[in-house]
């Protein structure tokens, strides 16, 4: 769930998207560090969005396949991702 928002979030920015696989969070403590980290940089860039950055159209190219949606809807498609699998865990 994290990696997946994390890489919205550098798509959106138009940063590179980072390649972070499970093994890289062998304890716990390694994985709330990384939620942390994540979480903030989310933030930050949510802080920084107004109405003509929030209509921006982006051409994402995921691991399942290029889609398009602008900065909004991709922003929903983050929150949305997360509660569908949450609810699977449950």
């Amino acid at each position: 769930l994290l990696t997946v928002a994390d890489r919205y979030r550098v798509r959106l920015a138009g940063d590179e998207v980072p390649d972070i696989q499970p093994e890289e969070f062998a304890t716990p403590q390694q994985l709330i560090a990384y939620e942390n980290r994540m979480r903030q940089k989310l933030n930050d860039y949510a802080a920084e969005l107004n109405n003509s950055e929030l209509m921006r159209v982006h051409n994402h190219d995921t691991r399942r396949g290029p889609f398009r949606a602008t900065t909004e809807e991709t922003v929903w498609h983050i929150v949305n991702h997360a509660t569908y699998h949450r609810g699977q865990v449950a």
